[in-house]
């Protein structure tokens, strides 16, 4: 079986050139606090600057040695994505002074990982661990009571905790960000970590109450499955598919009826019967912002109306919920372009890679787009270091413990369905 490999053991840590320099730990440092902090700790606002001060600690560091660096060219199209939203916002009658502060943290931060992965300076198994790391804290905040809705909106909601990060949405995001990225990699990491991340985004689905995170956890089983299948010998896996196509047939109504029945034990499951019946007032609400959020575009559909406009213009006071809609606002037609280019440059690039690894890159990215229906994203620090992650999986500079080989097709669709294809 063809598999790629992640890094080479001398690169557990410091990345795959091995290299125990103060430089290659000091950066690799700043990365996994600036990851901590992203992932575990936005509703905190005092402990939150720590990420900025970690991103300007990295950023500085890599600037430093920029003559030998190699610049990845996505970083052109991500730096002017956010050039375009924040100078213009600075022309502003009311300059959204927060808002622009959270791009530049996510510049310095996510483009100095993506440039660090790039040159081989820093590991994607530390950055994994430390998600792991910003998951259990928010794991320990929940089962000690602390939720931090009230700190960031006024009020809790009922059923629902957000832990440290002070929006439930993005604490179910943010929780099963790191079992994506270990499912990318499966073969490179144990059957434990592999079931604690799975534990990890279930636990996120379940305290938050968000329906996303129902998506993102079947997401992850989905990159498993096809992994666990591509093991599996021909005769294995048509008697599997033929099983799983009569058991659906036969018991599916079944499961289906015991799940809306049992669904108000689990927030997330009770919320999605809930949309579908049309009963759920969130959903409603987010169909108005939406609707509301495009008849603002069409004011300004090229350029958009500036950074956070939506909050302003729309009266609502808040973003509108749904990455598209808040970035058609900020930044129109082209800034969309610019933002949503980077995700199909990686669907694009992925076709290089081999079938398994093409297979799950895909279906991460697409869970990724789905997602930005109920949050906004380009603001958000975790999803945007997930998203550099990827920039540089899919520009082929993944860590190896062989030497890089060119991978036939042939070779490459053997990952999934054997030699016997």
């Amino acid at each position: 079986m063809a598999v790629v490999r992640m890094e080479s053991k001398n690169g557990l840590i410091f990345g795959n050139n091995g290299r125990w320099s103060a430089y290659n730990i000091a950066i690799s440092f700043f990365a996994f606090i600036y990851v901590v902090v992203s992932f575990g700790f936005n509703g905190l606002p005092s402990v939150s600057r720590l990420s900025l001060v970690s991103a300007v600690c990295m950023s500085s560091l890599l600037f430093f040695r920029l003559k030998g660096l190699n610049l990845p060219k996505w970083s052109i199209a991500y730096l002017f994505f956010y050039a375009y939203l924040i100078f213009p916002a600075m022309m502003l009658d009311d300059p959204p002074w927060t808002g622009m502060g959270a791009l530049i943290t996510i510049v310095l931060g996510s483009v100095g990982l993506g440039v660090a992965l790039h040159n081989e300076m820093v590991s994607y198994r530390l950055l994994i661990y430390a998600m792991l790391a910003a998951a259990f804290f928010n794991i320990l905040a929940v089962l000690a009571g602390i939720d931090t809705t009230e700190l960031i909106y006024g009020e809790n909601l009922p059923g629902r905790s957000a832990g440290l990060l002070g929006n439930s949405n993005f604490l179910a995001m943010t929780m099963a960000l790191p079992g994506l990225m270990v499912a990318l990699w499966a073969e490179e990491f144990s059957k434990f970590t592999i079931a604690l991340s799975v534990f990890v985004a279930t636990y996120g689905m379940v305290v938050s109450g968000s329906r996303k995170g129902i998506i993102l956890v079947a997401a992850i089983l989905l990159m498993l499955s096809i992994s666990w299948f591509s093991s599996l010998n021909k005769t294995m896996r048509l008697l599997l598919v033929t099983g799983i196509l009569a058991g659906t047939f036969l018991v599916g109504p079944y499961i289906f009826d015991l799940l809306a029945k049992y669904s108000t034990d689990v927030a997330a499951v009770d919320r999605m019967f809930q949309m579908f019946s049309g009963k759920e007032e969130s959903y409603s609400e987010r169909l108005w912002l939406t609707n509301l959020g495009l008849s603002i575009w069409r004011e300004s559909p090229l350029c958009g109306e500036g950074l956070n406009q939506f909050a302003r213009i729309s009266g609502f006071g808040a973003y509108a919920h749904n990455n598209y809609v808040e970035l058609l606002v900020s930044g129109g037609m082209v800034g969309a372009a610019v933002f949503y280019g980077m995700h199909l440059t990686i669907l694009f690039k992925a076709r290089l890679l081999p079938l398994l690894m093409r297979l799950r890159l895909v279906i991460a990215v697409c869970t990724m787009l789905f997602a930005d229906t109920a949050l906004v994203s380009f603001s958000d620090k975790s999803v945007m270091t997930v998203l550099c992650m990827l920039l540089v999986i899919s520009s082929g500079y993944i860590l190896r413990t062989r030497a890089p080989q060119p991978v036939s097709r042939e070779a490459s669709n053997q990952c999934l369905f054997g030699d016997d294809l």
